[in-house]
């Protein structure tokens, strides 16, 4: 059943457009590898995307459909790699930063600490394979991504690796989550180190 009651509103054409996009979501949505997927569209971009995934579990939080997302979280996390990185895409960078976001954003609209707790080892895993990225940098002091990361994949159009801001701006979004999730668990060397 469809979680229609959750947000209610007075407006009835407002309150249809909920109901919409709560229907699409749904629609999109597969279970893959027991686990819900929470996927972009029903058609030619069927699949995870980490980003867009990511703004649909959060959405889905709001509707109080905390399992189903803590699922759709453990799916995403079933791609991350023993270096840590969570890849979907060859050099999209961007997606290992959006995970800590995930779990970040998760914890905090839900409170629960034990469940962050629980993503502990991710979150290390996934701060030192950015570390990683922000070392193979550091080779030419003249690079543009000189200290940040390299050259990646940003999507958007751009079919090739190229020096761009979207693999830099969610990376830094995740070490900063991963320094509030260490706040959070009372663990004051890695926030700090961080």
């Amino acid at each position: 059943p469809f979680p229609y009651d959750h947000i209610v509103v007075p407006d009835s054409n407002v309150q249809n457009l909920i109901y919409s996009c709560i229907r699409n979501i749904y629609q999109a949505r597969e279970i893959k590898k027991g686990l819900p997927a929470f996927q972009v569209g029903p058609t030619c971009y069927r699949g995870l995307w980490i980003i867009d995934g990511s703004f649909l579990l959060e959405s889905m939080t709001f509707l109080g459909q905390e399992q189903d997302v803590r699922n759709g979280i453990e799916y995403m996390l079933s791609f991350q790699n023993k270096n840590g990185s969570v890849l979907l895409m060859d050099s999209h960078w961007k997606e290992t930063g959006i995970v800590l976001w995930v779990i970040k954003r998760h914890a905090q609209l839900t409170g629960d600490t034990s469940w962050l707790a629980s993503k502990w080892d991710n979150v290390v895993r996934a701060v030192g394979f950015i570390d990683t990225l922000r070392y193979r940098t550091m080779k030419d002091e003249n690079a543009p991504y000189y200290g940040l990361v390299p050259e990646g994949f940003s999507d958007g159009g751009l079919g090739k690796k190229v020096y761009e801001f979207t693999n830099v701006y969610w990376s830094l979004n995740g070490l900063k989550s991963a320094v509030d999730i260490a706040l959070k668990l009372n663990r004051k060397n890695e926030a700090a180190l961080w």
